[in-house]
């Protein structure tokens, strides 16, 4: 929480009083605290700038499927959306124009989704996506298993038929 603050202060330019720690644990965040990731403006009101393509198709797309997508961070040319499903889970899906994510991964496994080659791949890092290409983008799948879906590929598979259909 020290380390919020002090971002905090640095972006926002204005002390801010501190509350002395009992108070801090006694206090629940907000809903906005706990289920929103942070987003830093880069315009000098703090609004954010519109949705580029990329957003709008993805969270269309998750709300075709009954999923609420929002914002994970500001764009440069890719989507980054994130749904949270309470409990502390949460999906992510990222698009990007293709060729432009590094191959540093290592490919588990693939299968055809409606004629779309959809990979179980992993970083060094150990974690774990689905990708898959369609439309000039490449998208990426992490995080929890959506509910209303047994698992996270059967909720792939969904996402390609309606991210890929014509």
């Amino acid at each position: 929480m020290t380390t919020l603050v002090a971002v905090a202060l640095v972006i926002g330019g204005v002390p801010e009083e501190r509350r002395p720690a009992v108070a801090e644990q006694e206090t629940p965040p907000s809903a906005t605290q706990s289920s929103s990731p942070p987003i830093q403006s880069s315009s000098p009101e703090g609004t954010q700038p519109p949705l580029n393509a990329r957003e709008m198709k993805v969270i269309a797309a998750l709300g075709a499927l009954g999923i609420t997508g929002q914002r994970a961070q500001l764009p440069f040319n890719e989507a980054s959306i994130w749904a949270d499903f309470g409990s502390g889970r949460h999906l992510f899906v990222t698009a990007y124009p293709l060729s432009t994510v590094d191959r540093n991964y290592t490919v588990i496994d693939e299968r055809q989704v409606a004629r779309i080659l959809v990979q179980h791949v992993q970083r060094a890092s150990g974690a774990i996506s689905s990708r898959f290409e369609c439309s000039g983008d490449e998208y990426w799948v992490a995080g929890a298993d959506p509910p209303g879906f047994p698992n996270i590929d059967v909720f792939v598979e969904r996402l390609v038929s309606v991210v890929c259909s014509p």
